[in-house]
């Protein structure tokens, strides 16, 4: 059985009043964080890492050390995901059209 890790980025940090309006990124570091599931999906391990970027090539990078090759990895349908397939990953996208995180209950 393959080993299954749902994957997920997020942006850590405080929203200043009166910075740039750069998509309200500024003072913020990108953070990704796997998580292991065991067969019936409950969570076994949680590893969050931070990354200079949501670029393909940093995913990459963080995927060569963090995932194990061979592993079915879920996650949304952000674009640099795709790099984990190029590690050995496959790849599981999830993209819900519509949703907001503040509308699900």
């Amino acid at each position: 059985m393959r080993r299954k890790v749902h994957v997920d980025d997020a942006y850590l940090g405080e929203e200043h009043c009166g910075g740039k309006l750069a998509l309200g990124l500024e003072n913020k570091v990108p953070i990704v964080a796997a998580i292991s599931v065991n067969e019936a999906s409950h969570p076994k391990h949680v590893k969050p890492s931070t990354l200079a970027t949501f670029l393909f090539a940093a995913i990459a990078g963080w995927a060569q050390d963090a995932l194990a090759p061979g592993c079915e990895v879920n996650l949304d349908g952000l674009a640099c995901f795709r790099a984990v397939a190029e590690v050995g990953c496959f790849h599981q996208p999830v993209v819900v059209i519509g949703r907001h995180p503040d509308n699900l209950s």
